[in-house]
């Protein structure tokens, strides 16, 4: 649900027809967010952005529209906050969310009373738990820790 912290807040899929340069059933694992619209279509439109900051979190995917680039060459990470306050960082195919919940508006998620991020810190593999039900940052302290530490210098 949007909103959460959790992947099906923000996963979805981006469908794109673009006859003569998209080629038809072609398919890219790039990590985009909705950030990135803005800095596609300047590109797209061959628009520059006006100031040295403006977009800066945003990045064009135009050359893997094209079929220029391999997965994960534009964005390796991204920061998501949740309604709530509970913030994702995610790296790959692993995501790292700084307290306990959702974070946002799902059921059946336990959702502590007040602050969030005092909650145990979850960890999850996507590449095997899509649904991120299993929670494996005791099996993975060496992951979960950069990934704390690289969340903690976005949000420093």
């Amino acid at each position: 649900m949007k909103g959460d912290a959790y992947e099906g807040g923000h996963r979805m899929p981006f469908i794109v027809r673009w006859p003569g340069r998209v080629p038809g059933g072609s398919e890219s694992r790039q990590l985009i967010c909705f950030t990135d619209m803005m800095a596609t279509f300047a590109d797209l439109l061959d628009v520059p952005l006006q100031q040295e900051n403006n977009a800066e979190d945003s990045f064009s995917f135009v050359p893997v529209l094209l079929g220029e680039n391999e997965p994960h060459q534009l964005r390796d990470d991204l920061l998501i906050e949740s309604v709530y306050g509970l913030h994702a960082m995610r790296l790959g195919d692993w995501v790292y969310i700084n307290g306990e919940g959702s974070g946002g508006f799902s059921w059946g998620y336990p959702r502590p009373e007040g602050n969030p991020q005092e909650g145990a810190p979850q960890l999850y593999n996507l590449a095997n738990d899509i649904g991120q039900r299993q929670n494996v940052i005791d099996q993975e302290p060496g992951v979960a820790s950069m990934l704390k530490q690289k969340l903690n210098n976005y949000l420093s």
